[in-house]
């Protein structure tokens, strides 16, 4: 009987456990979307309860409904971070206008434009890291969401959008042709010359929002070869207005030592950022990728002597910077 009842009672709590582990199998199942939840209770006029339920989640309509909810509280401040927030979890994010108080539309415009300059420097920056630890569909993926980035209307006040929109075709170029092939075997310096895709100068207002000639970042993807010819220059293939059409700079004249070493020479990469200035003659050469330290030097030297058709805006010359790939194959 003793057994019988332990048995009962072992069958019982079997039972209960299964209808528990089951209960939470359907609860876990269930569980309320927070986004919609939020956007119900923000239906309903319930913006503390709505507050409550998307603290801690980081989706970019999280934000939205967010600053909405802490606008209809009156704080102001908090909305604007909330918003600061998602520009920067998502720079591409439209709000759906005809949808939303106009009050919120106007502030999420002006705070793209004040943030999307410094989210668009962060990107670059990023990119660059990937580029010079040769982490080469990173550094693409980065450089390629931040040349969309510059032809967007908040970027129309910054005075690096066109700068950046040349200087980020020099790197996509690159970093899309990473392997290129040897022209001879021996330890020689290697590389073909490609002309950059064309680069969308987007909205005119971004355009002209160019500043005046002076220091500034400008780049004609190209890789390095011993003697390279004279490359036709770039123009914008979309419709800015013509007079302020942007030109890339182009090469006239880009030669480099040759590598010379004892025994096998190992194929290596490396890259050199110039600087022209108007007159298409390099103010200034680095390494933006270092291949071996006295070749560096050798390279440094030779690009001080490099002339280049100077990039322009409106037809005018504008300083810039050129990013040169260098290829040492086996």
């Amino acid at each position: 009987m003793k057994t019988t009842h332990q048995l009962a009672r072992n069958v019982g709590v079997c039972c209960l456990v299964g209808f528990v582990l089951a209960s939470t199998s359907i609860t876990s199942g269930q569980v309320p979307d927070t986004l919609m939840k939020a956007k119900t209770l923000y239906a309903d006029a319930s913006y503390d309860e709505a507050l409550a339920v998307l603290k801690g989640s980081e989706a970019a309509e999280a934000h939205q409904y967010r600053a909405l909810c802490l606008i209809a509280l009156g704080r102001t401040q908090e909305a604007e971070r909330a918003l600061e927030a998602l520009v920067n979890t998502a720079p591409t994010y439209a709000i759906a206008d005809a949808d939303l108080p106009p009050r919120i539309v106007t502030m999420y415009s002006q705070t793209r434009r004040r943030v999307m300059p410094a989210v668009v420097k962060r990107l670059f920056t990023e990119a660059r890291a990937d580029f010079q630890a040769k982490n080469m569909a990173g550094a693409r993926d980065k450089f390629e969401k931040v040349l969309t980035l510059t032809q967007d209307p908040a970027m129309a006040g910054s005075a690096d959008a066109v700068d950046l929109q040349l200087l980020v075709a020099s790197y996509i170029d690159i970093v899309k042709n990473t392997a290129p092939s040897p022209v001879q075997a021996g330890p020689v310096l290697v590389g073909t010359f490609t002309a950059p895709a064309p680069i969308t100068s987007g909205a005119s207002s971004t355009v002209s929002a160019a500043p005046a000639p002076g220091p500034r970042p400008a780049v004609l993807p190209a890789s390095a070869m011993s003697s390279m010819a004279t490359a036709p220059a770039a123009v914008v293939t979309s419709k800015p207005p013509a007079s302020r059409a942007v030109v890339v700079a182009a090469t006239i004249r880009q030669s480099l030592p040759a590598y010379t070493a004892s025994g096998t020479v190992r194929p290596m990469a490396g890259a050199v950022r110039v600087t022209i200035g108007t007159d298409g003659k390099v103010m200034k050469a680095v390494m933006e990728v270092p291949i071996e330290p006295r070749y560096d030097a050798r390279v440094l030297a030779a690009a001080r002597n490099w002339l280049y058709k100077p990039a322009t805006v409106g037809g005018e010359p504008i300083q810039s910077d050129k990013v040169v790939q260098i290829n040492i194959a086996q």
